[in-house]
């Protein structure tokens, strides 16, 4: 963070403050726009994923933190974090921003990046997801995160999909940075003319 700016974040209701005023996320901006839409899915259900999310993220976290050991975790989320595991082991990945939370204070919104790494040379947004890897991703790595405070140059964004079954899918690179600028400033747009 910069020192004209405090950002802080409630954990119970996913909820971001910057200054102390509420500011939205990058994934509630995609959402009011219409271009994330979870209404499909039944409340208790998605209750569950976002729940289970919340400890795959935890357990990356702490994994490449140095502070975990994969036999304590709980079978229901084990094999995703093995799925990270091989990811790391198979393409190279190092991690150099863990669950790093910020902001852009001139389109504002604020959010938390997965990793920024190195992949192949180059540095990287990698977003993780417990289901399929949705085209909206590339708005909300390259849109949305690569344009907050203190992430700094990247090459290209990535979703992660991790398996129940230990395994991973890695999406194609998402590459277009101003096309995903532009429509990510729209959504901002549209969200404020709807909730300002």
């Amino acid at each position: 963070m910069t020192a004209e700016h405090t950002l802080s974040f409630d954990e119970d209701k996913h909820a971001y403050r910057l200054d102390g005023r509420p500011i939205p996320s990058v994934t509630t901006i995609l959402q009011s726009a219409g271009i994330v839409d979870y209404r499909f899915v039944k409340k208790e259900d998605r209750e569950f994923y976002l729940t289970r999310g919340s400890y795959i993220h935890t357990a990356t976290q702490y994994l490449d933190e140095g502070d975990l050991n994969l036999e304590d975790l709980d079978p229901e989320i084990r094999g995703y974090v093995e799925g990270y595991v091989k990811f790391k082991k198979d393409t190279g990945f190092t991690p150099t921003m863990i669950e790093f939370r910020s902001f852009n204070a001139s389109l504002w919104y604020a959010g938390t990046l997965d990793r920024v790494g190195m992949l192949n040379g180059n540095r990287v947004i990698v977003d993780f997801k417990s289901g399929t890897v949705a085209k909206w991703v590339e708005l909300q790595t390259l849109g949305g995160y690569a344009q907050m405070t203190g992430v700094g140059p990247v090459t290209a964004g990535y979703g992660l999909e991790l398996k129940a079954d230990g395994t991973y899918n890695l999406s194609e690179p998402f590459t277009h940075f101003t096309e995903a600028a532009r429509v990510f400033s729209a959504a901002v747009i549209i969200e404020r003319w709807k909730n300002g």
